[in-house]
């Protein structure tokens, strides 16, 4: 997933261009949960080299097709667009980019 891609599914929901990296996915987290979804974001400080990356955020409601959506990554912003992505194609049916 691409950065160009999550700013479209945050556009989606009205989160304003100007607003970006934590306070967007706030602005996300809340529309999850308002929709009777739960979001969670872990920092994990024990991680070490060869792990998935100290990041990880999971996205669980009955809306998703697997219940949940879950990614480790080495940055934030790695693990909220695929978390972004997923949710907005799976719920709001927001199309994936192509792949050429």
């Amino acid at each position: 997933m691409d950065a160009a891609h999550s700013r479209r599914v945050l556009e989606h929901i009205g989160v304003p261009s100007e607003v970006a990296g934590i306070a967007a996915y706030i602005l996300f987290f809340e529309r999850v949960r308002a929709e009777g979804g739960v979001a969670i974001l872990k920092l994990d400080g024990q991680r070490g080299p060869g792990d998935n990356g100290p990041y990880t955020v999971v996205i669980t409601s009955e809306r998703l097709r697997h219940g949940h959506v879950r990614r480790d990554a080495e940055t934030l912003d790695g693990a909220m667009d695929f978390c972004i992505a997923t949710y907005g194609y799976e719920v709001w049916g927001i199309p994936m980019p192509s792949r050429s």
